[in-house]
C-alpha cells in the first residue's frame, strides 16, 4: 500500500535528522585570550594626613586611602609615579617612582614635613 503521506512523513523525518546533525567543531579562541589582569592594593598614608594623592598625574584622593595598581607576580606592570601634595604651607611635595617589574609595596608613607635633602 502506497499511502501519499508516507513519503511526506519520511521526507520530514530526514529533514529533521539533517537539522540535528552537529556542525563541525570550531577552533577554540581560549589560547589567544589574554590572561585577566590582577591588581594589588597599596595603602597610602601621609604625615600629616590629608595630602592630595596622584598616580601618574591622575588625582585618586586624599590620604589616608588605598589604591589598586595592576600587577604581575607582585610587581608593577608599568612605570608608576605616586605623588603627595601637602595641603598646609611650609610642607613639601613628595614623589615615589617605581619602574616596570619593581616590587609593589603594601604601604607607602609620605612625610610632607620633610624638606628636600
Amino acid at each position: 500500500m502506497n499511502h501519499p503521506y508516507k513519503r511526506l512523513i519520511a521526507l520530514t523525518g530526514l529533514m529533521m535528522l539533517a537539522a540535528c546533525t552537529p556542525s563541525p567543531p570550531t577552533p577554540s579562541n581560549q589560547a589567544s585570550t589574554p590572561a585577566q589582569s590582577t591588581s594589588k592594593t597599596i595603602q597610602i598614608i601621609s604625615d600629616p594626613p590629608g595630602a592630595r594623592i596622584e598616580v601618574n598625574q591622575d588625582y585618586v584622593g586624599d590620604a589616608p586611602l588605598s589604591i589598586s595598581v595592576p600587577e604581575k607576580d607582585g610587581n608593577f606592570t608599568k612605570e608608576t609615579i605616586i605623588q603627595a601634595t601637602p595641603t598646609q604651607q611650609g610642607q613639601y611635595v613628595q614623589s615615589k617612582w617605581f619602574s616596570n617589574g619593581e616590587a609593589i609595596p603594601s604601604r607607602l608613607l609620605f612625610s610632607t614635613g620633610l624638606g628636600p635633602g
